[in-house]
């Protein structure tokens, strides 16, 4: 398992990681701790990974039901920083909520949630269906 040394997981962590992993979702889950862990600093970010097939995104794993919940509300909207990432195949970085005008009912509902920042990258999938990690952070 990789620890959380504050280092980037080297590709044989990651490999052993995907190998200790009884199945392909708690291998997922295993990444977005990580990567909320790795990513975080003094306090983990909040980490999800969503799949969005035929329009429909769904969070697949999350470091906890804060991310997912998270998540949740950019499906409402249908729109915000990850969903762009999925469908644009773009990086997404909100450094501050509360001055972010491209999804302002999205980024008033996670500011009042606490949340100051959101990174949301992209992941290669097959065609018909978009991935994104999604990084939500109490700071901006």
């Amino acid at each position: 398992m990789v620890s959380g040394t504050g280092a980037s997981p080297s590709p044989e962590q990651l490999q052993d990681l995907l190998l200790e992993s009884p199945g392909f979702t708690e291998f997922l889950l295993g990444l977005t701790t990580v990567f909320a862990t790795l990513l975080g600093g003094s306090e983990p970010m909040l980490c999800a990974i969503t799949v969005e097939r035929e329009g429909t995104p769904a969070t697949v794993a999350s470091s906890g039901a804060e991310a997912k919940r998270l998540d949740e509300k950019q499906y409402a909207f249908d729109d915000g920083p990850c969903l762009t990432a999925l469908r644009h195949g773009t990086t997404v970085l909100v450094t501050d909520v509360e001055n972010e005008d491209r999804w302002a009912h999205y980024a008033s509902a996670v500011s009042g949630e606490g949340i100051r920042s959101v990174l949301a990258v992209p992941i290669g999938t097959d065609p018909g269906s978009a991935a994104a990690l999604n990084c939500y952070s109490r700071t901006s």
